[in-house]
This record gives C-alpha cells, sequence and structure tokens, in this order.
C-alpha cells in the first residue's frame, strides 16, 4: 500500500500485463512449444503470431511490447518465456487462479493419532483438508482446483505432500513461500489442546499463517533423516498424523529459555532431539534402544 491508503502502482502493473486474454494466449503458446520441442523453445514473430488469435499484427505486437523483457525474452532464435514467464504460464496452466466448486469429504484407509477416528480428506476453499471425524484437522496445503478435480483426494494428498515437505522446510528457515517475506515463528504451549505444543509462524509482509507440530517441524533436520534412514525407514514415507507413532516423548523441560525434548523410536534405538522456541534443533543424542531408560 501507499501512503495515501491505494495499491502500489508496482502490484497494479504486475497483474495488468496479463489481464488480457491475447497476452494470456502468447505465453501459454510459448509454454505449448517449450513442452512440445525443450531443444526449441523460441518461435519467430510469424509463427508465435500464426497460433495467437489475433489478426493485426500491429495489436499482436502491442500486446507482445507488454510481456516482453518481464515474461518473454526476445533471442536470436525468437521468443520464449522467461524463467519468471514460465511460473506466470504453469500457475495459469494448473488453474491456480480458477474459481472451483469444493469437493465433500473422501475417505482414507488412516485414523486420527488423537481419537482414533476415521481420516477424511476434502477439496476446501482452494485447500487440501484431512480431519478426523471429531473436527481434528491433521494436514492443510493450498492446491490449484486443477489439480483437486482430476484424481482421487487420496491421489492428489500423494502429489503435494512433497511440497508441502519442501515448503515446510523453507517456512521453518524464516522465509514465507507465497510472498517470500520474513517469517517470525513462536511456539504455544497449552496442556489441555490435543497437539499442547505447537510452532505458529507468520509473515510479516503478507500475513499468512504457518503451523507445525514439533515433531514434524524437526523430521526433515539431518540428523532425524539419518537416524530413521539407519533403522530402515524413509521419513519422505511418513505423513504428519503419522509421525506420533514414531514419538514416544514429547516434554517441555524448560519454559525460559523454552526447550522441548522429543524422543523418536525406531527398532534399534532412540533419537532424542532438544528444540528451542523457534523449532531450531540445538541437541541432538542417539542411544541405543536396549540402553534407553523409560522417560520421565
Amino acid at each position: 500500500m501507499t501512503e495515501n491508503g491505494g495499491l502500489d502502482d508496482r502490484y497494479v502493473a504486475a497483474f495488468d500485463v496479463v489481464r488480457s486474454p491475447a497476452r494470456v494466449d502468447i505465453l501459454l503458446a510459448l509454454a505449448e512449444q517449450a513442452s512440445a520441442n525443450p531443444d526449441a523453445p523460441a518461435l519467430s514473430f510469424s509463427a508465435l503470431h500464426d497460433r495467437v488469435d489475433i489478426d493485426d499484427s500491429g495489436q499482436f505486437n502491442y500486446h507482445l511490447d507488454k510481456l516482453r523483457d518481464h515474461l518473454v525474452h526476445s533471442t536470436d532464435d525468437g521468443y520464449r518465456l522467461s524463467p519468471r514467464g514460465h511460473e506466470v504460464a504453469g500457475a495459469i496452466l494448473s488453474g491456480a487462479f480458477t474459481a472451483g466448486e469444493d469437493r465433500p469429504p473422501e475417505p482414507l484407509d488412516q485414523s486420527c493419532p488423537y481419537c482414533d477416528a476415521e481420516v477424511e480428506a476434502a477439496y476446501e476453499q482452494g485447500q487440501i483438508v484431512v480431519e478426523c471425524a471429531n473436527d481434528h484437522t491433521l494436514f492443510t496445503s493450498s492446491i490449484p482446483h486443477d489439480l483437486a478435480t482430476e484424481a482421487s483426494l487420496a491421489d492428489v494428498l500423494a502429489a503435494v505432500r512433497a511440497r508441502a515437505r519442501f515448503n515446510l522446510q523453507i517456512v521453518l528457515e524464516g522465509t514465507c513461500t507465497y510472498c517470500y517475506g520474513a517469517v517470525d515463528w513462536s511456539v504455544t504451549h497449552r496442556e489441555e489442546q490435543p497437539e499442547p505444543v505447537l510452532y505458529e509462524g507468520r509473515c510479516t509482509r503478507c500475513g499468512v499463517g504457518y503451523s507445525a507440530p514439533p515433531n514434524y517441524a524437526v523430521l526433515f533436520h539431518p540428523a532425524v533423516i539419518a537416524f530413521f534412514w539407519d533403522q530402515g525407514v524413509d521419513v519422505r514415507e511418513i505423513v504428519a498424523w503419522e509421525i506420533g507413532d514414531w514419538t514416544v516423548e514429547q516434554t517441555v523441560v524448560s519454559e525460559d529459555p523454552f526447550r522441548l525434548r522429543l524422543v523418536f523410536a525406531a527398532d534399534d534405538g532412540r533419537l532424542t532431539v532438544t528444540v528451542d522456541d523457534t523449532a531450531s534443533v540445538v541437541e541432538t543424542v542417539e542411544t541405543p534402544q536396549e540402553d534407553s531408560e523409560p522417560s520421565a
């Protein structure tokens, strides 16, 4: 926003670039060329004009100029999408900006870690949401509408898990995956809640919020990955609401400074992870299973 309360001209101009169907057609024509001919992704002026429904060459050139440099690069071989152009074309093709209907819940072959109720996945307001019959929310992730309509929600969930893991690591390092602003993290500790300790992040630029339980927040730390791998377990196969099956202890050992002790267990050993109030790992200790004492 500007000082007078209006939108910054940069943001208005960013959407103005692709507000016309003609410019969208140009981007999609170049995306189609890059997909069909990855070794020759550029199109000459005339070849590109032939693929776009604009008879007047002057009008075509006007719209192409609006895209040039930022979203479309002019090269010796012709015109091709810039990296940013690929992002915009990809968002359009994915249906990210397409309005669509929600999908009703579909059962998953899993149970809730809090109450053992049946777990269901639904598509609501642009997100895939995993909940149990008792309204325990286990997982949410924004997905393009087109993806949500092309397969069962179980398959959609499998498709977005890798991106969700990747995004979690980015935001835990302090960068928003929506606007690339800074994310501030804090911890809440309420014993009466189903998840008594929860890490919560808030983007300081766009305001989007994030949350993760402690055992999932540290699941992709190198020490945790290595521990599970040595035990024959690939952490990429563990979904967010199943990590409790591998967690035998979660104890707040200090409020100031905040320290949380997590203990993961597998067949031959245990890994104790100490975490601070920003979900950063401050210590890891691995012990053989037979040498581990029961938790206090």
